[in-house]
């Protein structure tokens, strides 16, 4: 008998508009299906000693045009849209008693599915944040307008407020330091972001 703390919720997340290319939207089937070791990912779960159910994707909103030149975030209405869309399907998954599995897409589907899990937890929810990036981007400081490389500093109140401002910088770990451009470290430092 599998007990209620060992259910497993995959929910796949197929954003990439947020990075401005087509691909790793793909991501999500690609871990459902990909044989790794001659076996899935339900499968190597199951291995466990888990039950998992697989809660299908969450509803993303994708632009129907291209985004104008100067759009700066882009494609922000779909992305509030889509978090809106994401937020409300992680809280399912843990309204059913299962332990949310995300699989992704890209860094962007963290402006809702960590709020949602945070919003869940029984108590302070930390985050530690692995990626050779910063992810520490604001309207201001993106060189692109690519919401995919805002979330951090969005997560922790610095972002495009249309999207949110959720957690508290001083339960946030940030992993990773190459590529951080010059901007990156006065914010994490002054938002107390350990890196």
């Amino acid at each position: 008998m599998v007990s209620r703390n060992k259910k497993i919720g995959l929910l796949g997340v197929p954003l990439g508009f947020g990075a401005a290319q087509i691909g790793s939207e793909l991501g999500v089937n690609a871990i459902r299906h990909s044989r790794i070791r001659g076996r899935t990912l339900v499968e190597h779960i199951a291995d466990l000693g888990y039950q998992v159910i697989d809660h299908g994707d969450a509803e993303i909103v994708r632009p129907t045009e291209r985004a104008k030149p100067d759009d700066n975030p882009k494609y922000l209405p779909e992305m509030v849209a889509s978090c809106r869309n994401i937020f409300a399907a992680v809280q399912r998954v843990f309204e059913s008693g299962d332990l949310p599995v995300i699989l992704g897409g890209e860094h962007s589907i963290a402006l809702a599915t960590y709020p949602a899990v945070d919003s869940m937890s029984d108590g302070p929810c930390g985050l530690i944040w692995f990626d050779a990036h910063a992810d520490m981007n604001t309207p201001q400081t993106s060189p692109t307008g690519n919401i995919h490389g805002m979330p951090l500093a969005t997560i922790f109140g610095r972002g495009e407020a249309h999207i949110g401002n959720f957690a508290n910088p001083e339960r946030g770990w940030k992993i990773g330091e190459a590529g951080q451009r010059r901007f990156a470290r006065p914010l994490l430092d002054d938002i107390a972001v350990r890196y």
